[in-house]
């Protein structure tokens, strides 16, 4: 008999492209949204629309309560979209833990400008993406794909690897938790 950890480790590996296209079609695939503003948000409608059951994760626990409530807080999105998402199987939680369940976690958190617009300096902050992927950092599990802004600086990129854990594939700004 094998124990959590070889069968986990037995599933990831059995998830080939095939499986995970497969997964897609039948919209199977587990995934979650975290940052809920003006970007999280409408991805999520979008996946939800396509039939997919999400989780939106946020660390303001007003806007997750709203959501849950099928109230949105931006005036572009309608309460009926958000009930329409809801009934594709949509929630949101500000719960990190949640994500251990999840195949795909898409980071969608600020990434505003650290640097001076006078100087011509257009370095994005990512201080958010940092916390947020050490914030989920002991929730993830082997075989998870997770999608974060592209991060182009090899330096960010080296640090940001070594605090999550991640085996990355930063030039396209995707990585596989490997756990």
């Amino acid at each position: 008999m094998l124990n959590a950890t070889e069968n986990s480790s037995m599933a990831v590996a059995e998830m080939t492209l095939d499986s995970w296209i497969e997964r897609v079609e039948r919209r199977t695939l587990r995934v979650g949204i975290v940052g809920l503003g003006y970007v999280g948000l409408p991805l999520t409608l979008l996946f939800a629309e396509q039939g997919f059951r999400i989780t939106g994760l946020d660390i303001d626990p007003e806007k997750v309560a709203k959501l849950n409530r099928g109230e949105s807080y931006i005036h572009r999105i309608e309460p009926e979209h958000l009930r329409a998402a809801q009934r594709a199987g949509f929630t949101a939680t500000n719960d990190f833990a949640s994500v251990a369940a999840l195949d795909v976690v898409l980071i969608c958190v600020p990434t505003p400008l650290a640097g001076k617009r006078e100087t011509g300096d257009h370095t994005p902050d990512m201080s958010f993406v940092v916390a947020t992927i050490e914030a989920l950092a002991p929730h993830l599990r082997a075989g998870q794909l997770v999608k974060a802004r592209r991060i182009r600086e090899r330096r960010k990129r080296s640090s940001l690897r070594r605090s999550s854990g991640m085996d990355a594939r930063c030039s396209a700004g995707l990585g596989r938790w490997t756990g």
